[in-house]
């Protein structure tokens, strides 16, 4: 895909089964669309995305991109999070509720 520029995608929203859990798992992201709506997609299809370089995600921390890249669990789930110069976030589960 040399030379082909991929499509990037802000994420603002996050749907967690129980949002308070610390443990639970985000099932869901979503984002303003170029045309005024907004966008929703599982995350698995965000990881699916990322992984065949088709689009990058990201989410804006004080005016910067943050960029979310995959990453695996113990278990070998995939799992999305954020990296900023280097270091591991989880500002991913601090983002408002999807409505």
């Amino acid at each position: 895909m040399k030379g082909k520029i991929m499509q990037e995608f802000r994420i603002d929203c996050v749907i967690k089964p129980h949002r308070e859990s610390t443990h639970e798992h985000i099932t869901q992201v979503g984002g303003p669309n170029s045309v005024g709506g907004r966008w929703r997609e599982p995350v698995e299809t965000v990881i699916a995305h990322i992984e065949s370089r088709l689009r990058r995600y990201y989410v804006d921390e004080g005016g910067k991109r943050v960029y979310v890249e995959v990453r695996e669990g113990v278990s070998k789930r995939k799992f999305i999070q954020t990296r900023a110069d280097g270091v591991w976030r989880n500002n991913l589960l601090a983002l408002d509720n999807c409505r």
